[in-house]
């Protein structure tokens, strides 16, 4: 059901999942949000398109991570006191009418009181509530994630480590996600979808096109720039040796220096390409640990294909792509630049 089929007052919450193109539709709604607003869309600057505000309003107290610590939310009363300028900021948004938008990761939220927590809040302040979860072929998630590990300073070779390998693994289990959320829901009338996220299945093959077409919005917004995008092999490559390099070595300043480093990987011209992939193998095998799952999944599909999550092996090679170091002028140039 299309969001701008809802009567005023209602609200549509897009909970991920990771590597879903989150990132890139948060920036793009909070661009556009005076255009959208004029579509009868309502964003808030500090709730709406931001990663964080609804787990940091719907985790347990005992949770301390890294949305909440940035903000020095680490005891109850802080905890609280963030909760209360939510809900007043909240209603004021829902005062204002039309259909109110959330752009969040918040299908990191894993137990059933934290969700319940946030839908019962909405359901205050709002008519109709909807969810909307994008996911897609649980390996294609693991290899984009083998670049974000590395952004956060990870130094493992593997693509897929061996402690992914779990059919309960909270950033895998889409299952539990899906039966979480709808049960939660399922009291107050709300709905719950599910989408693909795979260029085949999104309109115009993009994330962000894809969401403004479900908000059934006249799309008629410039080109937007696309947001995390990956690292080429070369990139991860280097990535990972200079991860290694400032985790072995204490050196002053490292942490920094590895930021400066960072930073200006990211702006090599031709770094962002296809990275490495497992071996079609490994590929299958990660796969069959969801296999039943993602079966189960379709029930929460208003039209299942029998595509749905399919992966399309062919494109795995025999070997994992092994690690490739960039040319050694580029990591000089890097080098140099860093520490200027």
């Amino acid at each position: 059901m299309s969001a701008r089929n809802y009567p005023d007052g209602s609200c549509v919450l897009h909970i991920g999942t990771h590597k879903t193109g989150t990132t890139t539709i948060q920036n793009f709604f909070a661009k556009e949000a005076e255009t959208l607003r004029e579509k009868g869309i309502q964003l808030d600057k500090y709730l709406s398109c931001s990663t964080g505000t609804l787990m940091r309003y719907a985790a347990n107290d005992s949770k301390l991570f890294r949305y909440r610590i940035e903000n020095k939310e680490t005891d109850t009363a802080s905890i609280n006191q963030y909760r209360a300028q939510f809900e007043t900021r909240l209603a004021s948004l829902a005062a204002a009418g039309s259909t109110a938008v959330f752009i969040d990761e918040a299908a990191e939220l894993l137990e059933q009181e934290e969700i319940l927590r946030l839908i019962e809040l909405f359901n205050k302040y709002f008519k109709n509530i909807t969810v909307i979860l994008y996911v897609r072929p649980q390996v294609d998630l693991a290899t984009s994630l083998y670049t974000q590990h590395l952004r956060s300073g990870e130094r493992f070779p593997e693509i897929i480590p061996e402690k992914w390998y779990s059919r309960h693994h909270p950033r895998f289990d889409y299952l539990t996600k899906a039966k979480s959320w709808n049960g939660a829901l399922t009291p107050h009338k709300g709905n719950f979808i599910i989408r693909e996220f795979h260029r085949s299945k999104l309109f115009k093959s993009d994330a962000v096109r894809d969401f403004i077409k479900f908000l059934d919005i006249n799309d008629d917004f410039p080109p937007f720039e696309e947001m995390n995008t990956s690292l080429s092999v070369e990139g991860q490559t280097l990535l990972r040796k200079m991860n290694k390099f400032f985790h072995e070595n204490s050196i002053k300043d490292g942490a920094r220096l590895r930021v400066k480093l960072l930073n200006l990987l990211e702006a090599l011209p031709d770094i962002h390409d296809k990275g490495r992939l497992p071996s079609r193998e490994k590929a299958k095998a990660f796969m069959a640990h969801f296999h039943e799952d993602n079966l189960s999944l379709k029930q929460f599909l208003s039209n299942p294909t029998d595509d749905f999550l399919r992966v399309n092996y062919d494109r795995f090679p025999e070997k994992d792509t092994p690690e490739h170091m960039p040319p050694l002028p580029i990591i000089l140039r890097l080098l140099t630049e860093a520490l200027r």
